[in-house]
């Protein structure tokens, strides 16, 4: 069969009958009408499905940004606990009197730690009760004789009922003249003799907006336009991938302004920007356990081109089909008057009047039949007039399978849920109104079950008097497999966190804990190449990571570089791109930190001129994934050592344990010798995004 056809003739006029006139009069408007309706119907299908699309993908920009923020805040907490421990037991006139010490300490704090990609290290400042700085990461001597300009920052957490975290305003930097806005926590532990829980100054730890801005930018969609935000509870604008005067504020009267004091976690809106007055979609999501908020934003013009591309071809059709029936009717007009001034032509005039009403009518079926989505034509009684191509395409039915709508809903819904489906149509043709969009499953004559989201509106009646329905479908299948897959992508993103909680929980478990200081040492640094690794696998959604990139992360500091002294140690790292598992990552991030480690306490980087060599390849008749570690230069070994230290369980355990490979350690003079062998199954990821270059 070459395509659909109309299962039951529609009645023809018949001549001399008084009733032919108004038939006439009936159906050519229904015919003109019809292409139209079809276009503008499939139009606003069009446009809600990409209104929705558009929804979903700024909902997914702004919990991407929120992230980013959330990041940005707890790696500042973290730089201002290490500054925090550092001050612990000092009253403000001992820091004052050691304060070129404690500088040092703070400045260490604020460089150690990981950085965002083009972040610059933050300032530490810390303030004592009154607001005057006491002491400073980045300017020796502190101003002592300069009192905070902006009130908050000191007041803000004065209370006993204060937040436990402070967003502070935007400000300027005296030295640098740049906007920056800072991250604020009590001083706990001074050794001021006030009583526990009193307020005893605060810490504050600073993030320019620029780089901010600048990381926001490359989250942004460009093709999109997408603009990403970061706005304080009080409408404060922290940071925005386009320009802003710093320190601009959420106008008042702005729904997402009121949003934001209402202390909505989420949520979106569309309407024209308060700051530069272009309408947008917009999405916003609280910064978990912090009074910031990320917004999404996407231009009206944006989503109104997509859709317009996208209708494009269904008025290319549509608006044709209508103007060439427009034309016709005019003609069929034309002949009628005639006709009435031309009384002993009748029934010449008659014929052609028929003639004019089957044309129409083939052009009425050719509309449907052609319709680019699914649609069904269908009387009263349930004849089905007319099918799409499409219809019959999708579900593998042919017209004569259908001949009713009876027989359509017994084979797509089955017996139960045709009887519910009958009787509702019983009721829309009762009540002559366009029904409620609805999705329902329908099976195809192949099995498969699809998912359309029906729309069903009245186009009139027969001249016979049997009402007609127009039955639209968008087969949405396809969408749904898509929000599945999105599910499954948030389950898995949550199955690693968990993972590498569960490392961290490990390594705190495992690291010996005979000196404090090297203890907590040891697992900040396990800890940071784990975040490493989370950093790699975030930048490519979990799906993988590139293995020189990883060694680069666990050797920066001995790379060759333009700077150095000519016998500094230095590392070397020779092999084939090469993308890991995601599964991979963690455990060989760990595996290359433990090595590293250990070269710099007792091998080759632990002395002047000595050389670690990194190299990797794949053995594809092996199956295995080969990754060397020799040093040359440093301490000369004498053999085999007589027990096996922490790291070198780790490495058992990992690669043995976690990766199913084996590990063979060498001590010639020379230098460690260590030999890795992984499955490629386990260790190289597969996909067509990161296939293995051999």
């Amino acid at each position: 069969m070459n395509g659909a056809r109309i299962a039951a003739p529609l009645p023809k006029a018949r001549t001399r009958q008084p009733g032919s006139s108004r038939a006439m009069g009936l159906l050519l408007p229904a015919a003109i009408a019809l292409p139209l309706l079809v276009t503008a119907s499939g139009a606003w299908l069009t446009w809600r499905q990409v209104w929705r699309e558009a929804e979903q993908e700024v909902a997914h920009a702004a919990d991407a940004s929120a992230e980013y923020a959330r990041r940005i805040v707890d790696g500042l907490l973290l730089r201002i606990a290490r500054a925090n421990d550092a001050l612990v037991g000092l009253s403000d006139a001992e820091i004052e009197a050691r304060e070129e010490e404690v500088h040092g300490r703070l400045r260490r704090a604020s460089a150690t730690g990981p950085h965002g990609n083009g972040q610059r290290a933050p300032y530490i400042f810390v303030y004592d009760r009154e607001g005057r700085v006491l002491v400073t990461g980045n300017i020796f001597p502190a101003p002592r004789g300069q009192v905070v300009e902006r009130g908050e920052i000191t007041t803000g957490l004065r209370g006993p009922d204060a937040p436990p975290v402070l967003i502070g305003p935007v400000q300027f930097g005296r030295i640098t003249g740049e906007p920056f806005f800072t991250v604020i926590r009590r001083r706990e532990g001074a050794g001021n003799g006030l009583s526990e829980g009193s307020y005893d100054g605060v810490i504050a730890a600073s993030v320019y907006t620029e780089d901010a801005s600048a990381a926001l930018r490359r989250l942004a969609s460009k093709p999109t336009g997408d603009v990403l935000s970061l706005i304080r509870a009080d409408g404060l604008v922290l940071a925005r991938s386009l320009p802003i005067v710093p320190g601009v504020r959420l106008a008042e009267g702005s729904p997402l302004l009121d949003a934001l004091r209402r202390g909505a976690d989420r949520g979106s809106g569309s309407g024209p920007s308060g700051l530069d007055g272009v309408s947008r979609l917009v999405a916003y999501r609280r910064v978990e356990g912090y009074p910031v908020h990320a917004a999404a934003a996407r231009p009206h013009a944006t989503i109104i081109r997509r859709w317009a591309m996208a209708v494009l071809p269904l008025l290319a059709s549509g608006v044709p089909a209508a103007l060439a029936l427009l034309a016709l009717a005019l003609l069929v007009r034309r002949g009628q008057r005639d006709l009435a001034a031309a009384n002993a032509g009748l029934e010449r005039h008659v014929a052609a009047r028929t003639a004019a009403l089957s044309e129409s009518e083939a052009r009425f079926r050719a509309a449907v039949e052609g319709a680019p989505f699914p649609m069904m034509l269908h009387a009263e009684d349930g004849t089905v007039l007319a099918l799409s191509r499409s219809w019959t395409g999708i579900t593998g039915y042919a017209a004569e399978d259908l001949p009713t709508h009876a027989a359509w809903a017994r084979r797509a819904f089955g017996p139960e849920r045709a009887a519910a489906r009958q009787a509702a149509l019983a009721e829309e043709f009762a009540s002559g109104l366009p029904a409620d969009p609805g999705e329902l499953e329908v099976r195809t004559r192949q099995g498969e079950r699809r998912f359309w989201e029906f729309h069903d509106v009245p186009v009139g009646a027969l001249p016979d008097g049997r009402r007609l329905r127009l039955s639209a479908a968008m087969d949405t299948t396809d969408r749904r497999r898509v929000e599945e897959r999105q599910t499954l992508l948030a389950r898995e993103v949550d199955h690693r966190a968990k993972n590498a909680l569960a490392v961290v929980q490990a390594a705190l478990r495992l690291t010996p804990r005979e000196d404090a200081g090297h203890f907590a040492a040891a697992i900040e640094a396990r800890v940071a190449a784990l975040a490493r690794a989370q950093g790699l696998l975030a930048e490519t959604n979990w799906r993988g990571a590139d293995l020189r990139d990883l060694a680069a992360g666990a050797l920066a500091t001995f790379l060759p570089t333009t700077g150095g002294t000519p016998d500094a140690p230095r590392a070397e790292l020779e092999g084939p791109p090469l993308q890991l598992a995601a599964t991979a990552v963690q455990p060989i991030s760990l595996v290359l930190h433990e090595l590293a480690t250990n070269a710099v306490k007792y091998g080759a980087l632990s002395t002047p001129g000595g050389r670690v060599r990194l190299s990797w390849r794949s053995d594809t008749t092996a199956g295995l994934l080969r990754i060397r570690w020799q040093e040359e230069g440093g301490p000369a070994l004498s053999g085999t050592p007589g027990r096996r230290g922490f790291g070198s369980r780790i490495l058992g355990a990992t690669i043995r344990g976690q990766l199913g490979g084996m590990l063979e350690e060498q001590w010639p003079p020379s230098g460690i010798l260590c030999d890795l062998a992984l499955p490629l199954a386990r260790a190289v990821a597969e996909t067509p995004e990161f296939a293995l270059a051999r």
